[in-house]
């Protein structure tokens, strides 16, 4: 076999790797939303996927897929946009965006919370770790909305929004 020949296999070898790998990150985002949509009970009309850097607030409605991109620290980024309303049809809406970061290490992944101090290893097979991530999440928005108005007063640390 040629120089040539083996640099052909090579490049064949990663293609085929890198694509094992994000279909792996797809079943398991699929899986973690999955789980973190029927933990926080949202509608399925209420969810969106969106570009995971802030910044890209025009751009909704992407599938799954779409809306990872795998940055220079090696983890994948999504962005999941959350609509709250009281009535489903009276607006206004608000849109909380969750910025979720995770990479597969040996047979679990690591996910992390944009924005907070949280950091899970998981795996989709394993339900009490994922129902901590659910609890985590609900727990990060849930205070940041109940002590939303002392952190703009000055009465609370600096504001820092997990989303």
């Amino acid at each position: 076999m040629s120089k040539y020949d083996e640099l052909c296999d090579a490049v064949l070898l990663n293609e085929a790797e890198t694509s094992k790998y994000f279909e792996e990150s797809v079943t398991f985002a699929s899986a973690l939303i999955r789980e973190l949509t029927g933990y926080l009970e949202i509608p399925k009309d209420r969810i969106l996927f969106v570009p995971p850097q802030e910044g890209s607030e025009g751009v909704r409605g992407l599938t799954l897929p779409g809306a990872m991109e795998q940055n220079e620290d090696s983890y994948w980024h999504l962005g999941v946009q959350i609509n709250l309303t009281q009535d489903p049809n009276s607006l206004p809406q608000k849109a909380i965006i969750v910025r979720i970061r995770f990479k597969k290490d040996d047979d679990k992944f690591v996910v992390l919370l944009e924005n907070t101090d949280g950091q899970f290893t998981l795996s989709a097979a394993e339900k009490s770790g994922i129902r901590e991530f659910c609890d985590f999440v609900y727990s990060q928005i849930k205070d940041t909305y109940e002590k939303n108005l002392s952190r703009c007063l000055g009465k609370d640390e600096a504001r820092e929004m997990g989303f």
